[in-house]
């Protein structure tokens, strides 16, 4: 994941060759071709069927893309138009949510969804330079409201910093335009949390009296580690997050949980955990297990999880940025990842209300968690 705790292992399933590297081969073998076509060769007849059947082959790998660049470039719509392209974002999360991206990793299998790196795919092959090209002025209410709810749906999948600042122009004319944008504040302080943009959130925060309800804490440090923040705040007393850093957030036997405070699965699983008849169960899960909390729109997981925190005694981080942790292809809630010696061997997804524990028991027993 970083330097310091366990290696990137593998990489994703889906490749693509590069079309530059296509091309130094090309000219490679046109040098050979000539070499070896050349008149007094005698197996220039052999040699010229060979080269034609490699050009060939060559060719079709050059024009070879990642499948999700490819798929994700035939939502691009022809008719570049503010309601077309709400349609395609639409169109893109409603047939696709639900649909998984395979990756292996060192031999492991492993799902992610693919609506992240469709819509990333999206965003980079033609909405961004879309909507770079939109007089925001110029637009009717309509279509200037349209275009803040695409843009605004794009992010909440794909926090991407240009699309943001695309939503505070759409907001700001619609405030020069006389609209009262008291509503989109909160959704827009919300952006900047799960983006992790604090220093805005705080600014926007001090601004205006309606964000009380998801005001952030007294105060957020950003820990030297990319992977990690760690909250602080004031309640009754002094009330301090476990500070993980990067020397420490993997040992040789661990298991990270994706998990969320507003998460049903999540609050059963953690409810399962503290009620095990088996101690040894939750001794590990207390010694070698790492709870990572993906970012949302607030910081309010310690109200969720002060209880199992306390009973659990393990390490709940609010992450950065999901791309830093490179092995966590699926961020749903709850997924467990169970490493082995610093690699990974099994990923289990979510936690169904009859007989969950199964799956994950039968986990720890195999790869030697538990006897």
């Amino acid at each position: 994941m970083t330097t310091g705790a366990t290696k990137v292992i593998g990489a994703p399933v889906e490749r693509h060759v590069a079309k530059d590297k296509v091309l130094f081969v090309l000219s490679t073998a046109k040098t050979f071709f000539l070499y070896l076509t050349s008149r007094g060769n005698p197996t220039r007849p052999f040699m010229k069927t060979l080269f034609f059947k490699t050009l060939i082959v060559l060719f079709f790998l050059m024009l070879k893309v990642d499948s999700v660049k490819g798929e994700a470039h035939q939502y691009c719509p022809e008719n570049a138009s503010i309601t077309n392209y709400y349609n395609a974002v639409e169109k893109i999360i409603n047939f696709n949510y639900e649909k998984e991206r395979i990756y292996d990793i060192d031999g492991v299998t492993i799902t992610g969804k693919l609506i992240y790196p469709l819509l990333e795919s999206f965003n980079e092959s033609c909405f961004t330079s879309f909507i770079n090209n939109i007089d925001y002025k110029s637009l009717s209410t309509k279509d200037l409201h349209t275009i803040y709810l695409t843009a605004v749906k794009v992010t909440f999948y794909i926090p991407d910093d240009f699309l943001i600042q695309a939503i505070e122009r759409i907001l700001t004319t619609k405030k020069e335009k006389g609209e009262f944008i008291g509503g989109f504040l909160s959704e827009l302080h919300g952006i900047y949390i799960k983006a992790r943009l604090f220093d805005k959130a705080y600014d926007l925060q001090s601004h205006s009296e309606i964000l009380t309800y998801n005001a952030l804490p007294d105060f957020i440090q950003i820990i030297d580690s990319p992977l990690a923040i760690s909250e602080y705040t004031i309640y009754d007393g002094s009330y301090r997050r476990n500070v993980i850093t990067d020397n420490n957030l993997l040992d040789k036997n661990q298991i990270v949980v994706i998990a969320s405070p507003n998460c049903s699965p999540s609050q059963r699983f953690l409810n399962w955990l503290k009620s095990s008849s088996d101690i040894s169960v939750l001794e590990l899960f207390r010694n070698k297990s790492l709870f990572l909390i993906p970012p949302s729109y607030n910081l309010h997981d310690n109200i969720f999880f002060d209880s199992e925190i306390s009973e659990i005694d393990s390490n709940f981080i609010n992450i950065r940025r999901k791309k830093d942790w490179k092995d966590i292809k699926n961020w749903d809630t709850p997924i467990f990842y169970l490493f082995k010696d610093g690699k990974l061997v099994k990923q289990i997804v979510g936690w169904s209300k009859e007989s969950p524990e199964k799956e994950l028991i039968t986990a720890l027993i195999e790869f030697g968690y538990i006897e």
